[in-house]
């Protein structure tokens, strides 16, 4: 994207998610469209900052109203190095130009930091129909995102299963739904570990009704063997798994 305005995203790299977008939506799947990495944004929340940003959404609005209502926006994804007020400005903000072109495609929201539970619980909520509230979970951290000891004990489980209450009550209380839009463990730590998180965490979105999606980046936290293009085991769980 050009750094200064007229901030035109490179029309290659426009045309590329496009396509991508629309090899999802044809195959029926939901999509979620974000700004991700946006760490210039995140570093510096200064008003041409803020424009640069304002203007990344005119265009991708611009671009994608019209496509299916399987195409969902997330404003923003893990705005850490924001405050809870920056993060509040920045939701209303381009939450009112999507609004001013597209009055009812999903639009999902979080708050600051990582976008953990506690931060989405702190954000402050749009008057708006057509929200669902976000969060990540890599919780616990030690193990899910450092590999340290095992995971499975009573109060394994006990920690999980209160953090999704929480946001559940949060949910009901708000009348706003969840997305658990990031959550997995990496790869290479304690096998049966791994998979008690994946099936717990399943368990649980599914008792709660929230849409879930795993975090595959190719890397320590992948699911799809890319290069030799198989699933593991842990594809079963998240697609067969019920209570």
């Amino acid at each position: 994207t050009q750094a200064s305005a007229p901030y035109a995203v490179d029309a290659a790299w426009m045309d590329r998610v496009e396509e991508v977008i629309d090899w999802g939506l044809a195959r029926g799947l939901y999509i979620t469209l974000n700004g991700h990495h946006e760490d210039w944004l995140k570093n510096d929340y200064s008003q041409a900052n803020q424009s640069r940003y304002d203007e990344i959404w005119r265009q991708i609005i611009a671009r994608f109203k019209g496509k299916s209502d399987k195409l969902l926006y997330e404003i923003i994804n893990e705005p850490n190095g924001l405050t809870v007020q920056q993060v509040d400005d920045l939701n209303l903000r381009i939450l009112g130009l999507i609004r001013a072109q597209e009055p009812t495609r999903l639009v999902i929201f979080g708050g600051n930091m990582y976008a953990n539970s506690e931060q989405l619980l702190q954000a402050a909520i749009p008057n708006d129909d057509y929200i669902i509230g976000y969060y990540h979970s890599y919780d616990p951290w030690r193990f899910c995102g450092q590999g340290e000891g095992t995971w499975g004990t009573a109060a394994d489980y006990q920690a999980v299963n209160a953090k999704f209450q929480r946001t559940a009550d949060w949910s009901a209380n708000t009348g706003i739904p969840v997305h658990l839009s990031e959550f997995g463990a990496v790869v290479g730590n304690d096998y049966n570990s791994r998979m008690r998180v994946y099936a717990h965490y399943t368990e649980q979105a599914v008792r709660h009704n929230f849409a879930f999606s795993v975090w595959d980046d190719g890397g320590m936290f992948k699911v799809l063997q890319r290069g030799s293009n198989v699933w593991p085991e842990t594809k079963d769980i998240l697609v067969h798994y019920y209570e």
